[in-house]
């Protein structure tokens, strides 16, 4: 790469988003897996064409592509970790099983503290949208959006086919994922808190408009019923004065 440097142009910047686009590309597998190809030649973990946050910005999505379940992009994710781009037995490199004579110094000394910023990072983003397996009528391919939380743990996971690394994963990884979830939990409590008293005011607003439409209604009653009874009572008193006055009139 130090003889080919043109090839990053003139903005660093510019090449990291247009590499993370292809990462993120969700059509054939073939887009990530000459992406991984490219990385793992000309730009190793250890390079010092890229900053720190520029390995940190690829590996957010670079790692979950072993979620695709496929071998090749595995093996070649595999390789950009351990850089293992020269070894003559790069191509027997297994995707699951332990390898006895790996050699995991390079992950521990240049990978996994990236590879824990990145995980870092990605738990931040709270939710993210997915590409979902099944597809619609016309053939295009649905998405839907899933909790990072997940994400991470089924990563976990599918990093403990391989035991030498997936316990360093793990170990590095696991409290973030823990502490993510157990914050997340604290502000869906908070959340539901606030709906549960607003919900309570509500109920509370609801009940004293109940009350002041029932005292509306007896005050109607009770103010027609006075109404009624005071024209009963001078009804009353009026059919006296009539009959004197019509007897007045006959004498």
């Amino acid at each position: 790469m130090h003889n080919q440097e043109y090839i990053m142009g003139n903005n660093i910047d510019h090449m990291i988003a247009a590499l993370c686009a292809a990462a993120d590309d969700d059509g054939s597998t073939l887009v990530q897996r000459h992406l991984l190809d490219f990385l793992s030649s000309a730009f190793p973990l250890n390079s010092d064409h890229l900053v720190r946050e520029d390995f940190v910005q690829l590996l957010r999505r670079c790692l979950f592509l072993v979620l695709r379940r496929d071998m090749s992009l595995n093996r070649r994710l595999y390789q950009w970790l351990l850089n293992r781009v020269g070894d003559s037995v790069v191509t027997g490199l297994p995707v699951a099983g332990v390898d006895e004579q790996l050699d995991t110094t390079f992950f521990i000394t240049y990978a996994l503290p990236i590879v824990r910023k990145a995980i870092e990072e990605y738990l931040k983003l709270d939710t993210v949208q997915v590409t979902s397996g099944l597809a619609s009528w016309d053939g295009t391919k649905e998405h839907q959006m899933q909790y990072t939380e997940v994400r991470v743990a089924r990563l976990l996971l599918y990093f403990m086919d391989r035991p030498e690394l997936g316990s360093l994963f793990l170990e590095e990884t696991l409290l973030l994922l823990l502490e993510s979830a157990s914050k997340n939990d604290i502000r869906l409590e908070s959340v539901l808190v606030k709906k549960e008293e607003i919900l309570g005011g509500t109920k509370r607003l609801s009940a004293s408009t109940e009350t002041i439409n029932e005292q509306s209604r007896r005050f109607s009653i009770t103010s027609k019923s006075s109404v009624n009874s005071r024209q009963s009572r001078l009804s009353i008193l009026s059919v006296p004065e009539e009959a004197s006055a019509e007897q007045v009139f006959l004498y």
